[in-house]
């Protein structure tokens, strides 16, 4: 039997996606207060679905090279946490919420190789994370990783891998909704450590309206 063992911090919890329409008048219309919409709130627990998610320790790096164990290999199926990218490497325009829960996080499983162990052998399944510079963890900063959501031993899943869970020492929440428009990425609304900041309430209106 092998065994991994893969710590990282930071390490987590990630969800992203695109406002709607009413989700947005919502957020002008919270903007307008500084109090923030209860709906918008339970945007956190992606109770419809909506949502890009993963969860996993995490690593850096570009497919092909080497990550924590094994080498970095994109998921197919599951979509990268940020928004698409448009022309001259921008991204595209709209109005976005990003839900990070980040620590230092461990996760081991152990699998039989069937023959002596070969690393080269043994791939990171990984979801990658692409947001604007201007979006920053309260603690960790810019998101600039993978997160690893699976693993690979000469091509086939590690079912054992799947059946792992990640072990937290307390999770450091921070949602943010945030809007890009011509390549300017303005920060619409912040919490983190049960604080609300708020971006400027004489622009941003206008700003968010005219996507609607």
């Amino acid at each position: 039997m092998k065994s991994i063992e893969i710590k990282t911090d930071p390490a987590g919890y990630l969800s992203f996606g695109k406002l709607s329409s009413d989700q947005i008048l919502k957020l002008v219309e919270s903007l307008e207060t500084e109090e923030i919409s209860d709906d918008l709130m339970e945007i956190r627990y992606n109770s419809e679905g909506d949502l890009n998610e993963c969860e996993g320790v995490f690593n850096s790096g570009l497919p092909g090279e080497l990550g924590n164990e094994g080498t970095i290999v994109f998921d197919d199926y599951i979509p990268k946490i940020g928004p698409l990218e448009a022309e001259n490497s921008k991204f595209a325009d709209g109005v976005y919420v990003i839900y990070m829960k980040l620590s230092k996080c461990s996760f081991g499983f152990e699998f039989d190789p069937d023959e002596p162990y070969d690393q080269k052998l043994l791939e990171e399944v990984c979801v990658p994370v692409n947001v604007p510079a201007e979006i920053k963890h309260g603690c960790y900063g810019h998101p600039n990783y993978n997160v690893v959501v699976g693993y690979r031993y000469k091509g086939e899943d590690i079912e054992e891998a799947l059946e792992g869970e990640l072990v937290d020492r307390g999770f450091d929440p921070h949602l943010i909704f945030f809007a890009i428009k011509d390549g300017i990425t303005s920060v619409v609304y912040s919490y983190y450590n049960d604080k609300d900041e708020w971006g400027d309430k004489e622009i941003l209106p206008k700003l968010l309206s005219s996507f609607l």
